[in-house]
């Protein structure tokens, strides 16, 4: 869990700048926390504080590492 700042949503990534200059790009969002916060269409997220928590999975297929938001919070 931690917090940081929604940056954008731009080809199929939600992007958070965290604490200590940390940038990750999202592939994947709850569907909770997407109907909460509408990140992909609303734009008045941008730049807002959100506390959130997320997973690091592991495709099965290409064996890369798919950072995905369990939990949204605007702080």
């Amino acid at each position: 869990m931690g917090v940081a700042t929604f940056l954008q949503y731009e080809n199929e990534l939600y992007s958070f700048l965290f604490e200590g200059g940390i940038q990750i790009d999202f592939d994947e969002i709850s569907p909770k926390a997407l109907y909460k916060y509408n990140l992909k269409t609303n734009q008045v997220y941008v730049k807002s504080l959100f506390k959130l928590s997320f997973s690091e999975v592991v495709d099965d297929k290409t064996n890369a590492i798919i950072y995905r938001i369990d939990s949204l919070l605007l702080v």
